[in-house]
């Protein structure tokens, strides 16, 4: 059985979505985009700091956060 993370739905050993799993983050990003500016940054912020937990990416925020 593969063992995902519930939030972006990505395998935690593989660090890869299913196929499924990528349709989600697409229409979520598509929802995302329609909202205002301020909006739409709380959220792809929350969308990066998720990826970057599973995809391993620890230790700190990146250059200009």
């Amino acid at each position: 059985m593969t063992e995902r993370n519930d939030t972006m739905g990505v395998d935690v050993h593989s660090g890869r979505p299913d196929e499924g799993d990528a349709d989600a983050l697409i229409s979520r990003l598509r929802v995302i985009e329609s909202q205002p500016l301020a909006d739409r940054a709380a959220a792809f912020s929350q969308i990066y700091d998720t990826l970057q937990s599973v995809l391993g990416g620890g230790g700190g925020d990146a250059p200009g956060r």
